[in-house]
């Protein structure tokens, strides 16, 4: 007999303040699902494929959805969205941007690469807690 597990959230965000934020509007939102954080492209990399820090992961159970920061360090948003839609394994894996960019060429950019949406980080909390929600509504469950 084989348990289901439950889905989880890979958030690729590297502003402390940010995550904090994202917790908050999960909360305020009523969303209880898991949450993992990393903090660089090449962490995103390292936890999908279970490399290093993550070796010990379970790769038989991946996020249900990746939220990824264009900004991040070591690798960039778009420079880990490339990598992922060439791995057979992660062409599937639904990717939401969300970013502080309001370049329409940044959305159009991502989209061409394989992003399934592109969501801009709003500004004020009660449309980040609306954004987070449709996030999740449309990815999630």
């Amino acid at each position: 007999m084989s348990l289901k597990k439950e889905p989880y959230v890979l958030l690729a965000e590297d502003t402390y303040a940010e995550v904090h934020l994202f917790h908050l509007a999960l909360r305020d939102a009523k969303i209880e699902a898991p949450l993992k954080i990393v903090n660089t492209g090449l962490e995103v990399l390292d936890f999908l494929n279970a490399n290093g820090a993550y070796s010990g992961r379970d790769i038989s159970y991946d996020p249900s959805l990746l939220i990824l920061d264009l900004n991040l360090p070591l690798l960039n948003g778009f420079e880990v969205l490339t990598r992922l839609r060439e791995d057979p394994r992660f062409v599937e894996l639904p990717v939401v941007i969300f970013t502080s960019s309001a370049r329409y060429r940044d959305n159009k950019e991502a989209i061409a690469l394989g992003a399934n949406d592109f969501f801009q980080k709003p500004i004020d909390y009660f449309d980040f807690v609306e954004s987070v929600s449709k996030m999740y509504a449309r990815w999630v469950n």
